[in-house]
């Protein structure tokens, strides 16, 4: 049982590096066999295809996301603290995964009429789990509204515009490089000062 969870652990290691560098689409089963040091044959035996295990992937990455982003917006800090927070959470998660949001681009395409269900399931049922999240932050809002800390917003105008801003630069990654003459460190120091941007941005959109 041991050898069976190490050897998951290794596929699991092997097939998010593997899926970071080429994507979905160009990530071949031989490519997570070798980087996980295992022979096709027994990958096909843990997982029986390449979309089984990418959506093993995504799932476990999103639930760990998805986790943090709630641990966020459950602390007692004002709004402002926790837009900040959840850029910071939000920027890095993307960072280390950009091939999450190039994927979802991609169900959203390729199942235009029932994309949503298509993610829900391969989630495990994430979405339904984060309106409760979601509930919780417009009650946050209406709450320093109604004290006249901040002007009152809708939760959904909110999360669009902060997840536009986020996640743009990362889908748009290789023109941005192209436009600006970045390298990929020049890139990812710009995605990163990016944050205080959004941060102002939003933070001021709500002042009063």
């Amino acid at each position: 049982m041991e050898q069976d969870s190490n050897t998951e652990s290794l596929i699991f290691d092997a097939a998010k590096s593997v899926f970071l560098e080429k994507g979905f689409d160009g990530a071949k089963m031989q490519n997570i066999a070798d980087t996980a040091g295992i022979n096709k044959a027994l990958l096909h035996y843990y997982y029986r295809s390449k979309e089984k295990l990418f959506d093993v992937v995504f799932s476990q990455i999103l639930n760990q996301f998805f986790k943090k982003m709630g641990e966020v917006w459950e602390t007692e800090l004002s709004i402002e603290e926790k837009i900040s927070a959840f850029i910071d959470t939000y920027v890095d998660f993307l960072l280390k995964n950009p091939f999450i949001p190039r994927f979802v681009i991609n169900t959203l395409a390729r199942f235009p009429q029932n994309a949503g269900e298509v993610l829900e399931g391969k989630t495990n049922g994430i979405f339904t789990k984060m309106k409760s999240i979601l509930q919780k932050i417009q009650n946050d809002i209406d709450k320093e509204a109604a004290a006249g800390q901040i002007k009152p917003v809708k939760i959904q105008d909110l999360m669009v515009n902060t997840i536009s801003l986020i996640i743009f630069p990362i889908i748009a990654e290789p023109m941005i490089k192209m436009i600006f003459g970045l390298n990929q460190n020049d890139y990812k120091n710009f995605i990163i000062q990016r944050k205080q941007v959004i941060k102002d941005l939003l933070i001021r959109s709500l002042k009063k």
